[in-house]
């Protein structure tokens, strides 16, 4: 894989394979199950042989695809598309096959020539990211009873691997998985699980029949990029924004001329674009036709990224199409306080010097300068905005 824009380049394998549901041994009688990922045995089983995959190769002016089938009960389709530094990775995977009774839990993995030393990161409800180490914990010593579902993270949105060298690799998920970095240079998502033994934890076992009775069949994406790490943050954040905030396809059976003529296809609601680290999370009418909502969040943390992780300044003057906003109050997050009325409990936390200057809490929340509205890295101001129409 070559990141064209830098000229960096890394050896990738990606293939499937499946961990054999343990059921229980002489160490411990706790066997794999609908809350429980434990595996019999550290090596995972493969599920394709090179020389047994079969694949087509088609080339068009938006993307280039290779369709891969390496068994009856999984395929995959990896697209690469114009101007795009990820490439996606579409698997589809069953049903499972059953008549074994072996427990099977899928995963696809990464194998590169990054050298990680033990380092991974996965992120946090799509927002922090958190730094991982194998076979580690920061309060307590770790022991190894159980080397893969130990080291095995929740992965919301993205994962990643870097070195010294500068690269690093990322994936991003389409929905929550598990995931880890188990040997150096390696990444692996698990996909899918059929389980015919029970944890004992309260749940059937994980053995799902579906709508034809033979199993579940799953289809989702991968999203992969190669990027130098000091320009990762920017590539990774504003994929994963376009990503989880597509738009939703519609059909209709109207020709597309009729349908123009009948409704309104096209408008903006603001007159400039925000700052590229500001996120506009929430904008709804609030309880009265001249009150509005309004979340802004600071989408990078602090070192992120050389720009993008300085704060910035928003004004709501003049911002939107259809409402002039004459005032602003600022609230909790969740709306239910003004915010200089919530009474927080004190923590003993270290400031950052580059910050600590410009959150100044003493300002009357009822008094907001809509002109000159300041965000700093990672955080989220709410407002309740009095407007009027246009």
């Amino acid at each position: 894989m070559t990141d064209v824009k830098s000229g960096m380049s890394t050896s990738v394998r990606q293939s499937f394979y499946y961990y054999v549901s343990s059921e229980g041994d002489s160490d411990s009688s706790q066997g794999s199950g609908a809350y429980i990922f434990r595996p019999n045995s550290t090596e995972p089983v493969s599920l394709c042989v090179d020389k047994l995959i079969s694949f087509e190769v088609l080339k068009g002016d938006i993307s280039h695809e290779i369709h891969q089938q390496c068994t009856s009960w999984l395929s995959q389709v990896i697209r690469v598309y114009k101007d795009e530094r990820a490439a996606e990775f579409e698997w589809t995977v069953g049903p499972i096959p059953y008549k074994d009774k072996v427990g099977k839990e899928i995963i696809t993995r990464f194998d590169t020539d990054i050298a990680n030393n033990g380092t991974f990161y996965t992120d946090a409800n799509g927002r922090q990211i958190l730094k991982r180490i194998r076979n580690h914990r920061d309060t307590w010593i770790y022991l190894s009873e159980d080397p893969i579902s130990g080291n095995y993270y929740p992965v919301n949105s993205r994962i990643f691997i870097n070195d010294t060298t500068g690269r690093q690799l990322t994936i991003l998920s389409d929905r929550s998985q598990g995931g880890s970095s188990i040997t150096d240079g390696t990444l692996e998502l698990m996909i899918h699980r059929r389980i015919f033994g029970n944890d004992d934890r309260g749940a059937d076992p994980l053995n799902e029949t579906g709508q034809f009775g033979d199993g579940l069949l799953i289809r989702g994406s991968h999203y992969v990029m190669l990027t130098m790490v000091s320009e990762a943050a920017k590539e990774h954040r504003s994929l994963a924004e376009r990503l989880y905030m597509a738009t939703t396809p519609m059909f209709t059976e109207n020709n597309v001329k009729d349908w123009h003529e009948l409704y309104k296809t096209s408008q903006s609601f603001m007159t400039r674009e925000l700052p590229a680290n500001i996120h506009l999370l929430t904008l709804e009418v609030w309880n009265e036709t001249n009150l509005v909502l309004l979340r802004l969040e600071h989408q990078y943390e602090i070192g992120e990224d050389i720009e993008l992780s300085k704060a910035a300044t928003v004004s709501l003057k003049d911002l939107f199409t259809i409402f002039d906003v004459k005032s602003a109050t600022e609230m909790t997050l969740s709306v239910n306080q003004v915010k200089n009325d919530a009474k927080r409990l004190q923590w003993r936390s270290l400031k950052h010097p580059e910050f600590e200057d410009l959150v100044d809490n003493s300002v009357d929340a009822e008094s907001i300068d809509i002109n000159n509205i300041t965000l700093t890295p990672f955080q989220i101001r709410t407002f309740l905005l009095i407007v009027q129409k246009r």
